[in-house]
């Protein structure tokens, strides 16, 4: 299980990554990120409307699939809807500390729990002011919750699909489909680029 974490450490984060608290959601170096939020325990007490990319459905539209088997795990990425390209550092970083969470709460023995609300909603904002938000909900109206086990191979996947599949890095929406159990979520990574350039990211 832990080895997951190394790869995140190794490979999605800057070297001088310090830690991840459930309380503090990231931590990073002094001016590498400016906010990093996490909805996902609060959405009970939000009015929040999901994107349509996010309706409640139990199954996925019908359209061309780029397929992503997150390996060592059950759980299968079908990704659609590819839109505007987002610094691939960027989008790794924002996915290393969406992943941090969700270890966060498997380390508190909720690992096998399904994901408070059932949505994730993650928005990862940098120095230079832009912005990578990562959305995931479950169908649990359907029966079919989603546990931070799968939210751990679901954002895991995000990123080793860009790192290893040599996907460029962008816009996308996906479905969640977990062997034995059929689609159990859907979600998407949306960019919003600061309005004026500013310094780079440290």
């Amino acid at each position: 299980m832990y080895r997951h974490l190394l790869f995140v450490l190794t490979f999605l984060l800057w070297p001088g990554f310090r830690a991840l608290k459930a309380d503090a959601l990231a931590i990073a170096p002094p001016g590498s990120v400016i906010t990093a939020t996490n909805q996902t325990e609060m959405l009970s007490t939000l009015n929040l409307t999901l994107p349509k990319a996010l309706s409640n459905e139990t199954l996925p539209p019908s359209q061309n699939f780029i397929t992503y088997r997150v390996p060592n795990s059950l759980t299968t990425l079908l990704f659609h809807s590819f839109g505007a390209t987002i610094p691939t550092d960027e989008l790794l970083r924002a996915v290393a500390f969406a992943v941090g969470i969700a270890f966060d709460h498997i380390a508190e023995k909720r690992g096998k729990k399904p994901i408070a609300t059932g949505v994730f909603d993650y928005s990862h904002e940098f120095l230079n002011l832009d912005k990578v938000i990562i959305s995931l909900a479950d169908f649990r109206e359907d029966g079919k919750p989603m546990t931070y086990y799968i939210l751990k191979d679901v954002l895991r996947g995000i990123g080793e699909f860009v790192l290893f599949r040599g996907q460029v890095a962008q816009e996308m929406q996906f479905e969640v489909e977990v062997r034995d159990l059929g689609y159990l979520g859907t979600g998407h990574v949306e960019y919003k680029p600061a309005a004026a350039p500013t310094s780079s990211i440290v």
